[in-house]
């Protein structure tokens, strides 16, 4: 008979491949797409921070960028990088650079 403990391990690692099985199905989808550029606008920034019953952010979480494609309106919500969020203001035009659903780059133009 099993004990307490090892079922509570069981039923742990059988959560955790049940909630990494669709990430792992994403990355791996994302990679055998091919690279893919819009023409696209910034229409949004956001931070999602998690914040303590103090008031005071603990931890940034994820950065992201909403994209409007120029060519057809379409509107897409991208993590981004620390760095990259940083470059670039909302209203700014340029070439977005994606891979399925993950984001690579976006280059401002003037």
């Amino acid at each position: 008979m099993l004990s307490r403990n090892m079922i509570i391990l069981i039923l742990w690692v059988i959560g955790t491949c049940i909630y990494l099985s669709p990430l792992i199905f994403e990355w791996h989808r994302n990679n055998a797409q091919p690279k893919t550029y819009f023409d696209a606008k910034v229409i949004k920034k956001r931070k999602d921070s998690l914040i303590s019953n103090t008031g005071v952010i603990r931890l940034t979480r994820q950065s992201y960028f909403t994209f409007e494609i120029l060519s057809n309106g379409e509107k897409k919500e991208c993590i981004c990088p620390e760095n990259d969020y940083d470059r670039f203001i909302e209203g700014d035009v340029g070439i977005l650079c994606m891979q399925g659903t993950r984001y690579i780059d976006f280059e401002k133009t003037l």
